[in-house]
């Protein structure tokens, strides 16, 4: 009869073998200083096995941060190894000139991309562990210190595009611009400029993080590259297929906007 293990069952078993693998199906082994080699280039899902290996060198290490200079210094050292063809991924989490600290993601407007970790995540249906957020500026009744933010991620690649397009091309008599303002890198969004129908594909990906839960820095994408993190396919939903979670979100924003016309 044929045993079957656990992943963490097969994980140990390989550790005893020096041999390991990760969770979708890269390499581990350790070079001849004694450090950890991860080889991804077969990887099934490249950036859940980087948030795995983050997380594993998070537990060694007892410190997020330090974990996250680890992480940016072995891509660099190819201690993590990537195929070529995920280098604007890379370039996006690891370039060190749009790491932000927490406290900066309080401004509104900005696109950043992070790793995180959601305190609830066993109560949650779902939840992606690579967000990517526009900040919306929090309610002046909210007393705590999480982040409000648009997830890019909720919507499927047409609507997110489509998204982006209409925030950029912004007109309204009461801003008086079409555009966000030149060499600044922020959309003029907010709460009640979203509830609106043009804008309304954004409530249904509006969610609540919480800073302490991010691991490492977050990363703020300049205005250069909006379009690369929004044409990336870097959503990485935990408990549900994406297409799943795109179909639930039309169905919101159908909600949306039929609540929408019957206060007109």
């Amino acid at each position: 009869m044929e045993v079957r293990h656990s992943y963490r069952e097969r994980y140990i078993l390989n550790m005893d073998k020096k041999k390991t693998i990760t969770p979708h199906g890269g390499s581990v082994s350790k070079n001849g200083m004694g450090d950890m080699v991860y080889d991804l280039r077969k990887s099934e899902d490249i950036l859940k096995d980087m948030n795995h290996a983050l997380i594993e060198e998070t537990k060694k290490s007892g410190s997020s941060r330090g974990a996250t200079e680890w992480f940016m210094n072995a891509i660099k050292s190819g201690q993590i190894e990537l195929p070529n063809n995920h280098d604007v991924t890379v370039s996006l989490l690891s370039n060190h000139k749009n790491i932000a600290s927490k406290r900066y993601m309080e401004l509104p407007g900005r696109m950043f991309a992070f790793m995180y970790r959601p305190k609830t995540r066993s109560v949650l249906q779902y939840y992606d562990i690579t967000p990517l957020i526009i900040t919306l500026p929090t309610e002046s009744t909210d007393r705590s210190d999480n982040i409000l933010g648009i997830n890019l991620h909720y919507l499927d690649p047409d609507l997110r595009a489509e998204l982006i397009d209409r925030l950029l091309h912004l007109s309204s008599p009461r801003m008086g611009e079409k555009d966000p303002p030149k060499g600044v890198g922020y959309f003029r969004v907010n709460y009640d400029l979203i509830k609106t129908i043009r804008f309304v594909f954004g409530m249904a990906c509006i969610r609540s993080y919480d800073p302490g839960k991010i691991i490492g820095r977050p990363v703020m994408i300049p205005s250069n590259q909006w379009g690369n993190a929004v044409a990336l396919p870097c959503e990485n939903f935990i408990k549900a297929k994406s297409r799943r979670v795109w179909v639930e979100t039309r169905v919101k924003i159908r909600e949306f906007l039929k609540g929408l016309h019957e206060m007109e």
